[in-house]
């Protein structure tokens, strides 16, 4: 079972190639990779309300597709009003999760504004994936206010802190509540053994960041990341069909 937590699908703002979602089923297909969870590209970056409605009929008839729904930290009122439609319709159109991020919105994750989808996510026992980076509206410490506070809910470090991948790891064994997330442009290979080691198999999750980059890279990656066979199958899919309920 491999489980892709961290996927998009839809333009971005710079030149690349952009697969619609029967192009990314096909990729999947060939890769064996059997469940992806995308987020819209434009709803993360321009407008989360019409970039929510493209995603959830873009994945509609593809039962291997599901969905985030994207949030913006600057309209948290339309973002929880969001999150309720798409999550109340959850089972019929395969939405799973939410998605924020704070550098595209401008606001770190410790603001106010981000208890407020903690409140909603805690609601819809769901997961929160939350962009993290180096930069200090990007930082994997901004998430440990809301982890404190909420408890219940599963927060995802995307990229657990990119090239801060250590401040990442420093949040996950802080937070029982928090995930690492894999795929980052850092190919420092010593990062995914230092998570496992420090907050154990069951909270590092497999992502790929597609369409950003190719799905070939990431999976590559894990050859290289010195796992034994039961970490590799813990990341690559148990820990995400247990936490996104997919088992039930």
């Amino acid at each position: 079972m491999i489980i892709d937590v961290h996927a998009h699908l839809g333009y971005w703002y710079f030149p690349m190639q952009n697969p619609t979602a029967r192009e990314i089923s096909e990729s999947m297909k060939r890769l064996g990779i059997d469940r992806s969870i995308l987020s819209s590209s434009p709803g993360i970056v321009y407008d989360f309300r019409e970039g929510n409605r493209e995603l959830a009929a873009a994945i509609a008839e593809f039962p291997e597709l599901y969905g985030y729904v994207a949030v913006n930290l600057n309209y948290p009122e339309e973002s929880v009003k969001e999150i309720d439609s798409y999550l109340l319709r959850g089972k019929e159109n395969r939405f799973v999760g939410i998605k924020v991020h704070p550098a595209l919105c401008s606001k770190s994750f410790d603001c106010d504004e981000a208890l407020k989808i903690c409140e909603a996510a805690a609601r819809w026992n769901v997961p929160i994936l939350i962009h993290t980076f180096g930069s200090p509206l990007e930082s994997p410490k901004n998430v440990l206010r809301a982890a404190g506070l909420f408890p219940e809910v599963s927060f995802i470090l995307g990229h657990f802190g990119g090239f801060a991948w250590e401040e990442g790891i420093e949040v996950g064994m802080a937070a029982e509540n928090t995930y690492l997330e894999i795929c980052s442009s850092c190919t420092d290979m010593r990062r995914v053994r230092r998570a496992v080691d420090a907050v154990g198999k069951e909270r590092v999750l497999f992502g790929t960041d597609s369409t950003l980059f190719m799905v070939e890279y990431t999976l590559g990656a894990m050859d290289d990341m010195g796992l034994t066979e039961e970490e590799r199958t813990a990341i690559m899919g148990e820990n995400a069909e247990r936490l996104f309920g997919f088992s039930v």
